[in-house]
């Protein structure tokens, strides 16, 4: 793919008005065929998850403590792959979406609760197409 300078030159001004917005402000998410449908390797999982599964759980613990029923991780990965989501699906997937930090979409990737295409095509569907955690993922598209 041969790109001129200046296709080059305006990808890294829209890269760069990105890195220099304000840390909360939701970004458009990429296409779901532009991310890796590769999950992470175990070994690197084990390590960087050190034997703990908790980024689903102690995120929806902090951010869904007013629902009547929290969420569970289990309830996050039907929601991502649901070809048509529920209003609760909907709802946890824009809890995940916008209040997740970057390192807790990391974590549940690594430890291997879905790959980062299938979250965003799973985004997708749900119509949340911006959002805080595009800024992240948009990012691992490379």
């Amino acid at each position: 793919m041969n790109r001129s300078w200046e296709e080059w030159a305006a990808r890294d001004a829209r890269e760069r008005a990105e890195l220099d917005a304000p840390p909360n402000r939701p970004v458009r998410l990429k296409p779901a065929s532009m991310f890796s449908h590769r999950k992470a390797d175990p070994e690197v999982a084990a390590v960087l998850t050190e034997g703990k599964t908790m980024a689903v759980e102690r995120r929806f613990s902090q951010s869904c403590a007013g629902w009547t029923r929290q969420p569970t991780r289990n309830e996050l990965l039907e929601a991502i792959r649901a070809g048509t989501q529920t209003d609760r699906q909907r709802a946890i997937l824009r809890t995940w979406a916008n209040e997740g930090e970057w390192w807790e979409h990391q974590q549940a990737f690594c430890e291997r609760a879905y790959t980062l295409r299938e979250l965003v095509e799973g985004l997708h569907r749900a119509g949340i197409s911006t959002c805080r955690a595009a800024r992240w993922l948009n990012r691992q598209t490379g």
